[in-house]
């Protein structure tokens, strides 16, 4: 989700007015996911509870012989 994604749009441009619709959309949902008792979290946080991998040192370009 970008915070565009709740702006309203004119002429194929982004205003600076919040489009309740899609508030209000967002709403519906986290209301629904949640009464179904599945937890929100943030992608950040998801991710800083995985595994950290060793950065990559090389890369090969494998061509067929």
């Amino acid at each position: 989700m970008h915070p565009t994604s709740f702006l309203k749009m004119q002429n194929g441009t982004y205003t600076d007015t919040v489009d309740k619709k899609e508030i209000n959309n967002l709403k519906t949902l986290i209301e629904s996911v949640k009464s179904k008792n599945v937890h929100i979290t943030s992608f950040s946080k998801l991710a800083g509870n995985r595994i950290e991998y060793e950065p990559i040192r090389e890369i090969r370009l494998i061509t067929p012989s």
